[in-house]
């Protein structure tokens, strides 16, 4: 796959201990807020094209890599997780890591699921309906329901996806979605799903959360002016 696809990504992600890691074309930075470290294949990364960055509840510091997999870096040394280890691809685009230390690997041609030991649990290739699972966001919410933003760039087509136990659940323009060219998705604090599109901002509600007073799952839109 093009190594350029991830040219126009950014990874930044905080650190329980406070300091700030940036991925980066040419590896990864930790800034504590005086100080900048490098890291990049020198030290252990398996590639230097750094497009995802998440960190567990015990302080370990996850990279996805575009065409290199996935690093576990445990402030010594960095494991690396790819195609050999039962990674669906080597191109990372997404992680999210939940309250169980369950983690999700997004990639362009599907989601890895690693248990709390990191251990391979399960790949997912197939979503519901239409949309592939060619991953641009994934976050988790209260619930542990994972979420995954998705456009597929060949079919032009694309949307946001739940995933509760093993059932899939779609959403798209037709549900009120402002735009189907995905782009990023994050959950906020009281729950709200946050999507960032090619033509603005949607953000759902989902009837199962437990804040909030909207009786049922709707979308607001937040245009471009």
């Amino acid at each position: 796959q093009d190594a350029s696809r991830v040219e126009s990504r950014s990874a930044l992600a905080p650190a329980p201990d406070g300091s700030i890691w940036i991925g980066t074309q040419s590896g990864a930075t930790r800034f504590d807020g005086t100080s900048w470290k490098n890291y990049t294949t020198a030290d252990g990364l398996p590639q230097n094209m750094i497009s995802a960055i998440s960190a567990d509840g015990s302080g370990n510091i996850w990279l996805g890599t575009w065409l290199g997999g996935l690093s576990k870096f445990d402030g010594s040394v960095f494991i690396t997780f790819t195609k050999a280890d039962s990674l669906v691809d080597n191109n990372i685009s997404a992680i999210a890591i939940d309250a169980d230390n369950i983690k999700w690997i997004g990639t362009y041609v599907g989601i890895t699921k690693l248990g709390t030991n990191d251990e391979w649990i399960q790949n997912y290739r197939t979503g519901s309906g239409t949309l592939p699972l060619y991953i641009k966001g994934l976050d988790t919410d209260l619930h542990g329901t994972l979420w995954a933003g998705i456009y597929a760039d060949y079919l032009q087509d694309g949307g946001i996806s739940e995933l509760s136990g093993q059932a899939w659940t779609s959403y798209t323009v037709e549900n009120g979605l402002v735009n189907k060219i995905v782009q990023g998705l994050a959950v906020d604090g009281d729950d709200y799903i946050w999507i960032v599109t090619g033509e603005g901002v949607s953000r759902l509600k989902d009837q199962n959360s437990a804040t909030g007073d909207e009786p049922e799952t709707s979308l607001s839109i937040f245009p471009n002016p």
